[in-house]
């Protein structure tokens, strides 16, 4: 097997996410790495406010600002980046 690809997840830890439910993807991100692909690496850390509190939770992930994320939108958009590190 090849070397993994890494998805890189970051969560607003500002106090705005946290009311908004960042603790619920949290929650979930947990539950999903652990059932996740074997070809992919995923890493997650708290996140210091990212200033985008009016359109909280906000997730970064390998970057890219994502807003208003809840638990749905957070499933797509990690099904969306697996399948382009699986394309890589």
């Amino acid at each position: 097997m090849g070397k993994k690809k890494v998805l890189n997840i970051r969560l607003c830890s500002g106090m705005s996410c946290t009311t908004r439910g960042r603790h619920k993807l949290a929650s979930l991100l947990g539950k999903y790495k652990a059932n996740g692909h074997e070809s992919i690496k995923y890493y997650t850390v708290d996140s210091p406010c990212a200033f985008n509190c009016e359109k909280g939770p906000t997730v970064i992930m390998n970057g890219d600002l994502h807003s208003g994320v809840d638990e749905d939108k957070l499933m797509e958009l990690l099904q969306d980046y697996e399948e382009i590190l699986e394309m890589e």
